[in-house]
């Protein structure tokens, strides 16, 4: 076969294979992820598995996430069997109890760096769903923290000290001790 020839056979594959948008479902389980991305041919698949506490990779994400290991949901790695060109956009259900929470999604890269994919809203079907990436490797998923609410309320309004206030009450309990001490020195020297 000549090299015209094999260059017509490698163009005819790509121009017959399916390169549309395909989504690919991979279950692990704890995690559920869905890869959606254009590009992905046809017979991609993906691999889920549980990143352990003790491995490296979750050591340095969970150090980035500067969070306590109880506030990691999941820690997984995403592994296609085959590359889509371009953005991938993930989504990876934790589970009906997080809904309406906030979580934070970390990647680790496959060249040592960290990236921090953003905050998301975890969805009623348990679902943290537009994490967009370029690559691969494990990811992180972390419960923010909720913000603190004050919900009593007493109906009465509660005034703080100005500055200076409070050096007037000293000395004016001063003056008043002062002159009670000077009113006594004179009343006991009259007697």
């Amino acid at each position: 076969m000549n090299l015209s020839a094999e260059i017509v056979l490698l163009l005819s594959y790509y121009l017959s294979a399916d390169l549309t948008s395909k989504e690919v479902v991979a279950t692990n389980e704890d995690t559920t992820v869905t890869v959606t991305a254009n590009g992905f041919k046809s017979g991609t698949t993906v691999t889920v598995s549980n990143v352990e506490n003790t491995a490296e990779s979750y050591k340095t994400l969970i150090k980035v996430a500067g969070v306590d290991e109880d506030k990691v949901i999941a820690c997984v790695d995403v592994t296609p069997n085959m590359l889509p060109d371009g953005t991938v956009e993930l989504s990876f259900n934790v589970g009906t109890d997080y809904a309406g929470q906030k979580v934070t999604v970390y990647h680790l890269k496959d060249d040592g760096t960290t990236e921090n994919l953003g905050t998301f809203e975890v969805a009623a079907d348990g679902t943290v769903s537009g994490v967009k990436v370029d690559s691969f490797s494990p990811f992180m998923i972390t419960l923010e923290e909720p913000v603190a609410e004050n919900t009593e309320t007493t109906g009465k309004a509660v005034e703080t000290a100005k500055t200076g206030d409070a050096s007037f009450a000293v000395f004016g309990i001063l003056a008043v001790v002062s002159a009670g001490a000077v009113v006594l020195t004179a009343k006991k020297k009259e007697n």
